[in-house]
């Protein structure tokens, strides 16, 4: 089956999985059909079948949506990861959307684990992988020609960017 990764950030060093969610249905793609469901009148996957997700992924940039909700959707971009000074207002968003719609999917897992980081000293910043039936945004090719891989590194790399230095207010 399925899943969604919850990485731990050190401020260098590699990435490392700190929890795993079944089912990653009931996490990214689930946040995208709740969001489209509510702010635009359709399922998620009317986009997914048009071949044209931006409308859904756009719903982030929408004043009139509540703040929480457009976190939660930001939460499941690709290469986006949230500074440990910045967690609690994530759990927060993750509990408020938890509250709003009927099928949060793994929503508040992901609450609990990331208020387990707050306290972690090692924790620089967390990330995600949505779903592991999808290619690895946290493995580096290396640059010797070969098929060599390692962890991302966030004091190495720099593909990544921070949820809320681009939250629109």
């Amino acid at each position: 089956m399925s899943y969604t990764t919850l990485f731990l950030v050190p401020e260098s060093g590699p990435i490392q999985a700190f929890s795993e969610f079944r089912n990653a249905f009931r996490g990214g793609y689930l946040v995208w059909d709740n969001m489209a469901k509510r702010y635009l009148g359709q399922d998620a996957s009317m986009y997914m079948i048009k071949n044209n997700m931006q409308p859904v992924w756009d719903i982030h940039a929408n004043l009139s949506v509540p703040e929480a909700h457009r976190i939660v959707m930001m939460s499941t971009f690709d290469k986006v990861m949230v500074r440990k000074d910045n967690l609690e207002r994530l759990a927060i968003a993750f509990e408020q959307y938890s509250q709003d719609f009927d099928d949060p999917g793994h929503i508040p897992s992901e609450a609990t684990a990331l208020r387990e980081l707050m306290d972690n000293e090692g924790c620089y910043a967390v990330c995600w992988q949505q779903t592991s039936v999808s290619a690895d945004d946290w493995v580096v090719m290396l640059d010797d020609g070969s098929d060599e891989r390692r962890p991302y590194d966030v004091s190495l790399d720099n593909e990544h960017w921070f949820l809320f230095d681009n939250l629109e207010d």
